[in-house]
């Protein structure tokens, strides 16, 4: 019975992905619009990270590249390659979600403890400084329910321009091997369908809800099969 279930629901989420127009990549290094998780590169520019200076800034047709949107994984390290592109100073800062860039200021104290403001960022980038790499170790979201973490990365120098967001859903790779496998989907798969709330169904896995929302629904069936067979 299980097993009919769990090649239904991978069907079900090969539409859903479709629908959503995700595209997987190949490599742990991805392009520079890939969303992923995954390591990723940022070139520092005050007009946005990843602008160009062949036509409009972050125009419509390059939002995909400029400040883009980040997805990483609770607890799995990653890391950016940063480099500097144009005129300014620039650093790479990760602050608590929600947190408005009209208040980011580069004098701005970055400890991981903060629960409202900067919890870290990077060397400075100038024109001498080369390429700068810089780690961070996502520790939401919480399991509270309350929906998938996010931070907001920043150029404390420039916050209004030079800004995007990074989503943090819990790892698919539940047994904690290095890759997304079939034994992943099939615990995610024996978990379908339970709540935690108000009492916690009898095939409740808190691991197994990776979008953080109280239940294992199709959505988390989605995220697993999305990365299945990727190195995380």
């Amino acid at each position: 019975m299980r097993v009919s279930i769990l090649l239904i629901i991978l069907l079900v989420a090969g539409a859903v992905l479709g629908n959503f127009g995700l595209q997987k990549t190949a490599a742990k290094t991805v392009p520079l619009a890939a969303v992923s998780p995954a390591n990723f590169a940022n070139r520092a520019m005050v007009e946005g990270w990843n602008s160009t200076t062949t036509g409009p800034p972050c125009s419509p047709s390059g939002r995909s590249i400029c400040n883009p949107n980040l997805t990483e994984f609770r607890g799995l390290i990653f890391n950016a390659s940063l480099s500097w592109g144009d005129c300014c100073t620039h650093d790479f800062a990760i602050y608590t979600g929600g947190f408005s860039g009209l208040k980011v200021n580069s004098t701005d104290p970055c400890n991981a403890a903060n629960t409202r403001g900067c919890l870290a960022k990077s060397l400075l980038l100038t024109a001498t400084g080369g390429t700068i790499m810089f780690s961070f170790k996502p520790t939401i979201p919480a399991d509270d329910f309350s929906g998938a973490g996010s931070y907001e990365y920043f150029c404390q120098f420039h916050p209004t321009t030079m800004h995007g967001t990074i989503t943090v859903d819990k790892n698919p790779d539940l047994d904690k091997d290095g890759t997304v496998s079939i034994v992943d989907v099939a615990t995610i798969a024996f978990a379908f369908g339970a709540t935690a709330l108000p009492t916690p169904s009898a095939t409740w896995n808190v691991a197994a809800d990776l979008n953080n929302d109280g239940r294992v629904d199709i959505l988390d069936v989605a995220l697993v099969a999305f990365y299945f067979g990727n190195n995380v």
